[in-house]
């Protein structure tokens, strides 16, 4: 019983969110009744659970639960080789508390709010504060994106996966809300697995033969512009003649340390990278942002520890002033007398792991913003970022509980 109070503790904060229903007065029992045929996977879970402890854990207040319904949460066990909600205890309860924490978004955020599109983009503080699984100051973020249309939301997990809200119904109870949305979300990995899983592998071998793989990823809340394989490839005929430290030095160019920087927070400004450079942020008519001559071309890629933003150009420390045509399809590189070698090859690659999944995160493929269908099949994304959770920090499970418990 021990290891079955393990996995559904963090559980049966979900059950206390659920308790009240959207008449704020309603049972637990009552709710979850009404809306057996969306969330009966979990209560079926939550049945295991004892009176004492669903009790104690049903006092959170001021939060929104982001509970996947039947399918997601079906698709989910069986991702983890869980044939039913009553063989869950087989899963790792410490990976299954910060999962279920990223579920759980700090304030209350009701459907009509996040659809509006009043606020645009919106990046949600969550519950998820451990930091075997997550080191962004006040939570992971979930990315919520309303439709151009104000009639649904797309919730952006790790990897670029995708969740969506099966209705419009906020279920109201006393502590905030509870959204229903049709898959699980993916807890974010660090950046070295975020950039294979991207398939940025001339970004992660230049990160790892600079020695700074570590670094980046044991750093709390951090920004990186991270060059796209084909913005490596434009300088390569630079590439081999670096040494450790220069490389390292433009690596470290791209790097924000100690601020996160979503989106919706990039503007005109001048930011201290690493190294202690500065480079120019500017936004565009379009509202396309740039960073010195590169161009966002993928932004708000979460990652366990901040954010990247996947740019069409290297970056040079001595070349701070470089700026943008913004009438071009493509920037010039700036580093001068860089160019590509005989048959485009990609510099640093050589040796690199290349992603043995497709996440949306490389392949560009699943629903967007604007609520495009996908396959439904997030779960798979989700399922390896648990693994990767596992890999990172088996031995520190039971601090994902205690996180849960005293939140």
């Amino acid at each position: 019983m021990t290891q079955l109070k393990k996995l559904l503790i963090p559980l049966a904060l979900a059950s206390g969110v659920f308790s009240q229903g959207s008449d704020n007065t309603r049972s637990l029992e009552d709710l979850l009744r009404s809306e057996n045929e969306t969330l009966g996977t979990l209560s079926s879970v939550l049945a295991l659970l004892p009176d004492n402890v669903r009790s104690s854990l049903s006092q959170a207040r001021d939060v929104t639960i982001l509970a996947p319904n039947n399918d997601a949460f079906s698709r989910f066990l069986a991702s983890q080789n869980v044939t039913s909600p009553n063989n869950a205890t087989q899963l790792d309860p410490g990976l299954v508390a910060a999962l279920l924490q990223y579920h759980v978004l700090n304030g209350t955020h009701y459907a009509s709010n996040l659809t509006s599109g009043s606020e645009g983009i919106q990046f949600l503080a969550t519950h998820l504060t451990n930091e075997t699984y997550a080191n962004v100051t006040g939570g992971q973020r979930v990315a919520s994106v309303p439709s151009s249309d104000g009639q649904d939301v797309t919730f952006i997990s790790g990897l670029k996966e995708s969740a969506k809200l099966t209705d419009r119904r906020s279920l109201n109870y006393t502590g905030g809300t509870v959204h229903v949305i049709d898959s699980v979300l993916t807890m974010p990995p660090n950046a070295t697995e975020t950039l294979r899983a991207a398939n940025l592998t001339a970004a992660l071998g230049a990160i790892e033969r600079a020695g700074l793989a570590d670094e980046v990823n044991r750093m709390r809340d951090i920004t990186i512009f991270v060059p796209s394989n084909e913005a490596f490839a434009a300088i390569a005929s630079l590439a081999g003649n670096l040494t450790e430290q220069q490389l390292g030095n433009i690596l470290s160019y791209h790097v924000v340390p100690g601020q996160v920087l979503y989106s919706n927070t990039l503007r005109n400004s001048t930011v201290q990278a690493l190294n202690g450079g500065n480079f120019t942020v500017r936004t565009d008519t379009d509202g396309s942002v740039f960073v010195n001559q590169a161009k966002v071309i993928q932004p708000d890629v979460l990652i366990k520890n901040g954010v990247v933003h996947v740019v069409n150009g290297a970056l040079n420390p001595d070349n701070p002033t470089a700026t943008p045509d913004t009438t071009a399809t493509t920037q010039a590189p700036a580093f001068t007398g860089a160019s590509t070698v005989e048959g485009g090859a990609i510099p640093f690659t050589s040796g690199v792991e290349t992603p043995t999944s497709t996440a949306p995160v490389a392949t560009g493929e699943g629903r967007d913003a604007e609520g495009r269908d996908g396959d439904g099949e997030g779960e798979g994304n989700a399922a390896a970022s648990l693994v990767s959770a596992a890999v990172a920090g088996s031995a520190l499970f039971g601090a994902g509980l205690v996180a849960f418990i005293n939140m």
